[in-house]
């Protein structure tokens, strides 16, 4: 178990330390994702918004030293018009919590209710329906993710002991190394895949949030000793015949589902994928969606089977 990560070298600022300085620096979009069940009663569908990729960081020229080897590893951002490489920042379960906190949508009223309609934080807000925070995925939705993507392209595993900016940098010159393989497969150099599956692992929401942990360590020196931890969970990395099993029959992830670490822990692998805090949920018997809290339907009794894997409604939706 660990809670850092290498620090030799620049360090990056926090995804809502670079979203206070900056906000437009962080870079994100929700997409559309789809979840069904069937029980005795009918069938439930529902449109989730997601972000697309991980949230991006666009590095400030006034970070010369951080620039100076992230750039080492530069492959062009397939988004940024300017050639730059952004980052995808690596974040610890608190630190995705802070800026999912702070990212805020709301339904858009001119769709309310309409097959498709759109989570948007610049609409018109009505009193019914105000801003709501995103949250963080449970391992089901992060197995949907993967499965509605057009470009499921291949983990990019690099060295948790080596210093995380550089480690950050060939991740991301890998991701964007294999987005343009897939947009070049499809004949375009502007289309961009709407979701890319995966970015790197993220941090998740289960019911073991928090849990009661202890691991035993071993010292260099043979002497070991127990630390103690409330765990968080992280997850994913999905590709093929991989060796672990995802949540989902049939789909296969580097990461299981984890509690090896603490809140606190960072490393170049964990990047921040939000889900936003309304989505649509259709009924059995109903004729179209109805706007829900996304936070709602991950603690019902009933509609949880959208967005968890074992059928149990979440008590804890944040770190």
């Amino acid at each position: 178990m660990t809670s850092g990560s290498a620090k030799v070298g620049p360090s990056f600022p926090t995804l809502l330390t670079a979203y206070t300085a900056r906000p437009l620096s962080i870079t994100f979009d929700f997409v559309r994702l789809r979840s069904s069940f069937t029980d005795s009663t009918g069938t439930y569908d529902a449109t989730f918004w997601v972000t697309g990729d991980a949230l991006k960081w666009e590095i400030p020229d006034s970070e010369a030293l951080l620039l100076s080897e992230w750039d080492k590893y530069k492959e062009p951002d397939p988004s940024d018009e300017n050639g730059k490489m952004l980052c995808r920042l690596p974040c610890s379960a608190k630190q995705n919590q802070e800026i999912a906190d702070v990212i805020t949508t709301h339904p858009d009223p001119i769709k309310s209710g309409s097959v498709g309609g759109l989570i948007n934080h610049k609409a018109p807000i009505r009193s019914h329906m105000m801003p709501e925070p995103s949250l963080l995925l449970t391992p089901k939705l992060y197995d949907l993710r993967w499965a509605q993507s057009k470009a499921q392209i291949k983990p990019c595993n690099q060295d948790i002991n080596l210093p995380i900016v550089g480690e950050s940098a060939k991740l991301n010159k890998c991701v964007n190394t294999q987005i343009r393989n897939v947009m070049k497969a499809a004949g375009t150099t502007t289309t961009i895949p709407n979701i890319i599956g995966d970015p790197g692992k993220i941090w998740a929401v289960t019911n073991d949030v928090y849990a009661n942990r202890e691991e035993t360590v071993t010292r260099k020196n043979g002497t070991t000793y127990t630390y103690k931890y409330k765990a968080a969970v992280n997850y994913g990395w999905h590709g093929r015949n991989l060796q672990s099993q995802a949540v989902t029959p049939g789909q296969t992830v580097i990461q299981s589902v984890g509690m090896r670490h603490d809140a606190t822990h960072i490393d170049y692998s964990q990047v921040a994928v939000l889900i936003a805090g309304w989505c649509e949920v259709t009924k059995p018997g109903e004729t179209g969606p109805t706007f829900m809290r996304t936070e709602a339907v991950y603690r019902d009794q009933t509609l949880c089977q959208l967005i968890t894997h074992d059928a149990k409604p979440l008590t804890v939706t944040r770190y």
